[in-house]
C-alpha cells in the first residue's frame, strides 16, 4: 500500500486547502510551541492557538466522517465521566474557595486550553500526511539547540532567565514519547530510541532532576510495556491512583516516624522532611477540610501570599488534596488508573509510548512545582495531539484506532 493511501480522501480543492491548513497547524505546535516555551510573553499560548485554529479550520472545510458518533461515543468513556466528575466537582468548590475569582479563572484557563485540542483530537481524520509525523520530533530536538543557545548566550554575559531554561526542559521532557511514538509509527525505531536517549543527555547537562527523573520513568513504564504491556498498564494504573490516594499518609506518619527513630524534628533534617513536616502542620490545623478541600485554586493563592510556610510542596498531589479534598483525589486516583487501562485500546505498537507519555508527564507533575502553570497546561495540550497524530499515523494501517484512543 502505497503511503498516499492513508493521508487524505478525494483530491479536491476543500481537501487540498485542509491540507495545506493542516500542515501549518501542526508545524505552529511542533514546532513553535516548544521554542516558545524558552520566549517571554504569550508566544507560547499565540502559537498555541494559531495551531488549534488552523487544524480546527481544516476539519470544517473537509470534515472528516463519523464525528458525530465519536462525541456520542464519549458517554462510555470511564476517562471522559472522570474528567466531568473532576471539573463538577472544582466548579462546585468555587462555593467555598476563599478565591472564587481566581477559581473561575483557573477553570476558564483550564476549558480554554484543554476544550479546543480534545475537540480538535475528536474531529481529526482517521489518517495523518506521513511527513507531519516528523516535525514532532524536530520540535524537541530544535528545543535542545534553543537550551543550548541560551546556555551559550549566558556564558557571554547575556541576561539569561532560570524560568527559559527550565520551560525549555519541560518540553523536551513531555513531548519526548510522543515524538517517538511518531517515529515508531512511521517504523523509524532506532531514531525513536536514539531521541529519548538524547533527551535523557539533554535533561541532565541542563541541571533539571525532576525533567531526568520523569524521563528515567518514562523509558522504566516503555521498557516494561514492550515485554507485557496489558501487565504494565495495570500495574502503573495501580500505582498512580495508590499514590495519589495514600499521599497524605506521607505528611501524617513522618513526623512521627522521624522523631521515633531519630529524636529529631522533622524540620531539621534534609528534604523532604520540612516539606512533610509543613504538610502535617496544614492537615493538623483543619483535618475535616481532608474530605471536601478548600476549594479550587485555594493551594496556589495561598502559597503566593505567604500563608504556606516556604518548603510546602506544590506537587499534582498536593494541590488536588489541599484544594479539592479526598472527593478530587478519589476522582483523579479513577481517572489515571483508566487511563492507563485505556491504553490497550490501541495498537498494539503504540501502547508502550503511549504508556511511557502518561507515567513521564505524571512523575513531572507529582515532583514539579510549576505543573499547574498556563505553559504546563499548553505543553500538555501539544502532547496530547502529538500522541494522538502518531495514533493516526501507523505505518502500513487500514484502519488505526485512534478514533477509539479520542478520549485518551
Amino acid at each position: 500500500m502505497s503511503d498516499t493511501s492513508y493521508t487524505y480522501g478525494p483530491q479536491s480543492d476543500a481537501a487540498d486547502a485542509a491540507r495545506l491548513f493542516t500542515r501549518i497547524g501542526v508545524l505552529a505546535l511542533a514546532l513553535g510551541v516548544p521554542v516558545a516555551a524558552g520566549l517571554p510573553g504569550n508566544a507560547m499560548a499565540i502559537l498555541y492557538a494559531i495551531g488549534i485554529v488552523l487544524l480546527a479550520v481544516a476539519e470544517l472545510i473537509d470534515p472528516a466522517p463519523g464525528v458525530r458518533r465519536r462525541f456520542q461515543d464519549l458517554r462510555f468513556s470511564a476517562v471522559g465521566a472522570a474528567f466531568l466528575a473532576l471539573s463538577a466537582w472544582a466548579s462546585l468548590s468555587l462555593g467555598w474557595t476563599p478565591f472564587p475569582a481566581f477559581g473561575l479563572r483557573r477553570i476558564g484557563i483550564v476549558l480554554l486550553i484543554g476544550a479546543p485540542a480534545f475537540v480538535t483530537i475528536l474531529a481529526a481524520r482517521p489518517h495523518i500526511k506521513t511527513s507531519d509525523l516528523y516535525l514532532f520530533p524536530i520540535g524537541v530536538i530544535v528545543a535542545m539547540l534553543a537550551t543550548l543557545a541560551l546556555v551559550i548566550a549566558a556564558l557571554n554575559g547575556a541576561s539569561v532567565s532560570d524560568a527559559a531554561t527550565a520551560n525549555l526542559a519541560t518540553a523536551v521532557v513531555m513531548l519526548a514519547f510522543p515524538a517517538m511514538a511518531g517515529l515508531a509509527a512511521r517504523g523509524r525505531n532506532g531514531m525513536a530510541r536514539a531521541l529519548v536517549i538524547l533527551a535523557l543527555v539533554y535533561t541532565r547537562m541542563a541541571g533539571s532532576p525532576a525533567a531526568t527523573a520523569a524521563l528515567l520513568v518514562g523509558f522504566a513504564a516503555f521498557s516494561f510495556a514492550l515485554s507485557d504491556a496489558p501487565r504494565t498498564a495495570r500495574d502503573l494504573g495501580r500505582l498512580a491512583a495508590g499514590l495519589v490516594l495514600l499521599a497524605p499518609l506521607g505528611p501524617l506518619l513522618a513526623p512521627r516516624l522521624v522523631g521515633w527513630i531519630a529524636h529529631v524534628a522533622i524540620a531539621d533534617t534534609p528534604q523532604p522532611g520540612p516539606a512533610l513536616g509543613a504538610m502535617d502542620e496544614i492537615i493538623r490545623a483543619d483535618p475535616y477540610r481532608l474530605f471536601t478541600g478548600h476549594g479550587i485554586e485555594a493551594a496556589v493563592r495561598a502559597a503566593k501570599n505567604g500563608v504556606f510556610p516556604a518548603t510546602t510542596p506544590h506537587s499534582l498531589i498536593a494541590q488536588v488534596w489541599y484544594d479539592l479534598g479526598l472527593v478530587g483525589a478519589a476522582v483523579l486516583a479513577f481517572g489515571l488508573w483508566r487511563a492507563f487501562l485505556a491504553t490497550e485500546d490501541s495498537a498494539p505498537r503504540m501502547q508502550p509510548y503511549l504508556m511511557a507519555t502518561l507515567a513521564c508527564v505524571l512523575t513531572l507533575a507529582f515532583t514539579s512545582s510549576g505543573w499547574g502553570e498556563e505553559s504546563w497546561l499548553l505543553l500538555l495540550g501539544t502532547a496530547a495531539i502529538a500522541a494522538d497524530s502518531a495514533l493516526r499515523g501507523q505505518y502500513r494501517t487500514n484502519a488505526p484506532l485512534a478514533n477509539a484512543q479520542a478520549h485518551f
